[in-house]
């Protein structure tokens, strides 16, 4: 028999709850809607805020769920290239967290975000580089 989700305590639905918003982010289900990103963003916020996980972890893992998505080239360049944009937020709590003592200097992290912004532009539309197969 199927669990009801009002059976499940709290923090189990926060956490399944964020890991399906991430999948759908990973595999671009709503590509024409890109405010699901920013509901990712959120649902870790909202994990962080009631002590399921530490920030450290869900900011890693949302940014990690950001850099895969945007580099991959089955994916339509506009949605890459939205969680490309969110990339921002992740990034600048990392920073936050660095300087506070919580953590490690995103300087990987901002590498491998610029490293994915250079590929972005060489896959853009109408800049002459390889495109997603019609």
């Amino acid at each position: 028999m199927k669990q009801q989700v009002q059976d499940l305590p709290r923090e189990v639905f926060l956490r399944q709850r964020w890991d399906r918003i991430g999948l759908g982010v990973r595999l671009a289900y709503n590509p024409w809607y890109p405010g699901v990103i920013r509901c990712y963003l959120q649902a870790g916020a909202l994990l962080v805020r009631a002590g399921v996980l530490p920030e450290l972890t869900v900011q890693q893992r949302m940014l990690q769920v950001l850099l895969q998505t945007a580099a991959d080239p089955g994916l339509p360049w506009a949605w890459r290239s939205a969680c490309h944009e969110h990339m921002v937020f992740p990034l600048a709590r990392l920073a936050t967290l660095a300087r506070l003592g919580l953590g490690p200097a995103p300087t990987a992290w901002q590498q491998r975000v610029d490293a994915c912004a250079r590929l972005l532009d060489r896959c853009r539309p109408g800049a002459g580089g390889p495109q997603r197969p019609s």
